[in-house]
């Protein structure tokens, strides 16, 4: 019987052992529009990292839809949480594919957002390992 390895970088899915090693928190980083990132699933009362998609900065759609329109800047009110990270100058609201199978988007804060390591980084981290 053929062994069909888990899926890696599908949204939804838990992070694999290899890429945990590979996350890391930087909320004022840009992030780029199909950059698999993690997230963290907090449903159920657990504290689950899963793979997800960036779709665009929620920012950058309404900046868009706003010059569209003929329309000033886009009063953008973040939550309290991004207020404790600096405003809107150092987080972003990001649409984030969070599942596959339905796919569903969430608009997540940088905050919520984990990223993964540049292999350039991966290789000068004597912290990494590879399994």
């Amino acid at each position: 019987r053929k062994v069909v390895p888990p899926p890696r970088g599908v949204p939804g899915e838990p992070l694999l052992e290899v890429d945990q090693a590979n996350v890391e928190f930087k909320p004022v980083r840009t992030f780029l529009p199909d950059e698999i990132v993690a997230w963290q699933d907090r449903s159920g009362g657990g504290t689950t990292l899963r793979y997800g998609r960036i779709l665009v900065a929620t920012e950058e759609e309404e900046a868009l839809a706003a010059a569209e329109l003929g329309v000033g800047e886009v009063d953008d009110r973040l939550d309290d949480r991004a207020a404790a990270y600096g405003g809107m100058d150092s987080v972003s609201r990001l649409r984030v594919q969070v599942t596959s199978k339905p796919m569903r988007v969430e608009v997540l804060l940088s905050t919520d957002i984990y990223s993964f390591k540049s292999a350039k980084q991966r290789t000068n981290d004597p912290t990494t390992h590879w399994l």
